[in-house]
């Protein structure tokens, strides 16, 4: 199991489509963050009440990511697992609230 801050969910670090064993496409999240973040700040501003803690929360989880250079997939947990690692650039996919799972057919593992 790989722990996921609240920004990483929010950039659809979770889902994630598995091809193979041991090999996954996934959303490269840090486009994909900054886009979350702008979006977050936008409604923050417009309903500081509601939105304004969840800014807040993902711009320190933001800070963490960048200090420690482990922005989702390129995560030290899936190297120590033997897990591949394939990076997209999906950011129109996300932007239509889905990632690699959701927003593609189904594919036959081999």
């Amino acid at each position: 199991m790989i722990d996921l801050s609240i920004l990483e969910q929010l950039s659809y670090a979770a889902n994630i489509l598995c091809i193979r064993d041991g090999s996954i496409l996934a959303v490269e999240g840090e486009r994909v963050m900054r886009t979350v973040l702008l979006n977050l700040e936008r409604k923050a501003a417009r309903d500081p009440h509601r939105y304004g803690s969840l800014l807040r929360h993902a711009e320190e989880d933001y800070r963490r990511i960048r200090i420690a250079a482990e922005f989702f997939p390129h995560r030290k947990a899936f190297y120590a697992h033997d897990i591949e690692v394939t990076p997209l650039h999906i950011e129109n996919l996300t932007g239509g609230y889905g990632g690699p799972h959701c927003m593609t057919c189904t594919l036959e593992r081999g």
